[in-house]
């Protein structure tokens, strides 16, 4: 990948831009920047939501996670979800009408900085399809049981998502 991301200070003014490459360089600092996730639901009762396993050949291979992706240099977070959720969940078919609804923004660590990433909640019950190269399965889930499955199975998971998905538990689940 060999896009340009917009990097940001501590509150999430854009401050220059870099090569995703250069924000993510294991030798280097790890650059800041914005991410947008989706937390797909199956109805309006937000009992259930979609996961998505991660294919092997993608940043947090072979994990369960959520519709995210790196927001470019110049797009927003909203573009962003749309465009991510069209890619991995609607790849190939056109996305139906689905009302998204900004939920938070969140500061998630990396080992020397982080990423701002704003979460978007959507109600759709399917059909999904998937883009293999990015997706290799998903599910839905009960909230209920993915917390306890997270607490259980971390390393099942992406570290961002079980962040960006506790902090909507506690916040916002039952609420």
């Amino acid at each position: 990948m060999d896009d340009w991301l917009d990097i940001v200070d501590e509150n999430d003014n854009i401050i220059g831009k870099e090569r995703f490459w250069k924000c993510h360089d294991r030798g280097g600092p790890h650059l800041p920047h914005r991410i947008s996730a989706v937390l797909i639901f199956k109805d309006d009762s937000f009992q259930e939501t979609l996961i998505t396993k991660r294919s092997a050949t993608v940043m947090g291979p072979n994990l369960w996670d959520s519709p995210a992706g790196h927001v470019e240099s110049g797009e927003t977070y909203i573009e962003n979800a749309k465009k991510e959720l069209q890619e991995e969940v609607f790849h190939e078919h056109e996305m139906p009408n689905i009302e998204f609804e900004e939920l938070f923004k969140i500061k998630i660590p990396k080992p020397d900085s982080f990423e701002f990433a704003t979460i978007f909640r959507v109600i759709y019950p399917g059909p999904f399809y998937n883009y293999e190269e990015e997706i290799t399965d998903f599910k839905f889930i009960k909230v209920d049981a993915l917390i306890e499955d997270i607490n259980k199975n971390p390393t099942q998971y992406t570290k961002a998502f079980m962040i960006k998905f506790k902090h909507y538990f506690e916040n916002f689940h039952n609420k």
